[in-house]
């Protein structure tokens, strides 16, 4: 090998080392000692939240009522486990209510007895 190969291979060595570098930079978002692109972030939407867990909740068969967002779960000792909520119902559904509460134990539904009637109070000035 002779001493001009050498030195060409050499300078094609450089060439090729100053090409990438400036691909390099091209790609670098910030100064130095930033990463060189960002990583995109998939952010799950609220659809396939609420699909997902549609999902979970057929596979278990379970049915959802409508106008119910949340329901009291009551242990035998008494304890609560989550509270009521009922949200906007017609009055046809609001008879149906304690067909749905049967499950439910006497405490419970001596519960829901006193905050229907502490709803029905008129509030004073």
């Amino acid at each position: 090998m002779t001493l001009f190969c050498l030195v060409s291979e050499i300078d094609t060595f450089f060439n090729k080392f100053e090409k990438l570098k400036t691909l390099q930079s091209q790609v670098r978002i910030g100064g130095k000692g930033t990463p060189r692109r960002i990583k995109k972030v998939v952010h799950s939407t609220q659809a396939t939240d609420d699909k997902k867990l549609q999902s979970s909740l057929k596979k278990l068969s379970v049915n959802t009522i409508p106008g119910i967002e949340e329901v009291n779960m009551i242990k035998e000792d008494g304890s609560r486990l989550a509270s009521t909520y009922i949200g906007k119902i017609s009055p046809e559904d609001e008879e149906d209510v304690p067909d749905l509460v049967e499950t439910l134990d006497e405490a419970s539904k001596a519960e829901v007895a006193k905050n229907k009637m502490a709803d029905e109070k008129p509030k004073e000035n």
